[in-house]
């Protein structure tokens, strides 16, 4: 039982620590090309928006302020269902020839909302963002700059930076380390997940996504297993509100995890080391392992209880035992100001095991998720 906790503690070890490590020591010193063109590409923004009055008009607002030319941009709305008054929202802004609005009377999901703008897109570029998230004036241009730079790049993305709050749970510093792992990644190789916030993407990469998947990601693989490259630069920046409620979190990250347990079934040939050196790579260390993180965290606590006996072995279980039970009160309390800042991140941590143990078991079970559900706090969704 004892190998148990040491194999545990390893993947946990390497998922961390040293395949970060491994990706500095890797790494090229690629210099990545940052042109500033006189004559920009014209590009098509695709937003699915389902019950976003909230939200829909602010995000509009944002892309009217974009620093590209106006005459370059089209913005395509498309509303999944919406049964508030998100359509109504959208339409006191369709006297802008930039502005249009796609209406789906169904609720159908994200990749449905992609396929019904695509037929009415004539540019190369098209650009992937959420309702919620908010551009920064230099997003697009940020982006336009890179993809234009080389022909082998099929993906440009952005960065999610989340609004800070004082009920963070936590999110805010995963995210942080998210980032850090792009930055690595980019320098080694290729990014090997898009974000759904922001990303632009050369049209004709675009396949059709299967409605199961997570649409960011397996769009992200279909440039992959076509030799491309999806390039992050986080210079292109939105910006949506962090989670402030923990079983909100675990609800939207078994979704999320299990969605794209799918999208890497689909394309499961890119975990082969000898056709995909560097991806395969990149997918095992950074993605399955992640989601393999809650059977690590049980292996790890069954055995140090079982191996108890001694001073050392009691206090490693004692520690993550109370690490847990710390967790799970944050789970369990209202999330508001009060609770300090450590037990917040106890929640967290055994927020996300929970998720990804869900994700697993629905995944292997066969369940699948039609559609991305939304969440919200103080009318934004999250």
């Amino acid at each position: 039982m004892i190998y148990l906790f040491w194999v545990g503690l390893l993947f946990l070890i390497y998922h961390l620590v040293f395949y970060p490590l491994l990706l500095m020591l890797l790494a090229p010193n690629r210099e990545q090309g940052t042109p500033d063109p006189e004559d920009y590409p014209a590009i098509a923004i695709i937003c699915p928006a389902y019950n976003e009055e909230s939200s829909i008009g602010q995000k509009i607002e944002s892309f009217l302020k974009l620093d590209y030319p106006a005459d370059k941009l089209d913005l395509y709305i498309v509303s999944d269902g919406s049964q508030d008054a998100t359509v109504d929202v959208v339409r006191k802004y369709e006297f802008h020839p930039s502005i249009h609005l796609i209406t789906q009377l169904t609720r159908q999901g994200k990749s449905s909302a992609f396929e019904a703008a695509f037929p009415l897109i004539k540019t190369d570029l098209i650009l992937a963002t959420d309702a919620n998230a908010v551009f920064h004036p230099q997003a697009v241009r940020e982006l336009a700059d890179i993809i234009i730079s080389d022909p082998v790049i099929g993906i440009v993305v952005g960065k999610l930076e989340y609004t800070q709050n004082p009920q963070d749970t936590g999110e805010i510093i995963y995210w942080n380390y998210e980032t850090w792992l792009k930055n690595l990644e980019n320098k080694f190789n290729s990014i090997i997940c898009a974000n759904g916030s922001i990303y632009l993407i050369r049209k004709k990469f675009c396949g059709n996504v299967h409605p199961a998947a997570a649409d960011d990601f397996e769009r992200t693989l279909m440039v992959l297993e076509k030799q491309g490259r999806v390039v992050f630069n986080p210079q292109a920046r939105v910006r949506e509100p962090a989670y402030s409620d923990l079983k909100q979190l675990i609800a939207s990250k078994t979704r999320n995890i299990n969605r794209q347990w799918f999208a890497m079934k689909l394309h499961l040939h890119l975990l082969n080391p000898f056709r995909y050196p560097r991806i395969s790579f990149q997918l095992f260390s950074h993605k399955i392992l992640r989601w393999l993180l809650p059977l690590f965290s049980i292996s790890i606590l069954l055995a140090s209880g079982i191996a108890s006996g001694n001073y050392i072995w009691n206090l490693i279980f004692a520690a993550q035992l109370a690490v847990y039970l710390a967790g799970l009160a944050a789970i369990l309390m209202r999330q508001d100001r009060n609770i300090p800042l450590w037990l917040r991140y106890c929640g967290y941590w055994l927020a996300m095991n929970i998720a990804s143990l869900q994700a697993l078991v629905l995944f292997i079970t066969g369940y699948r998720y039609k559609y991305w559900e939304t969440f919200r706090r103080s009318g934004n969704r999250v």
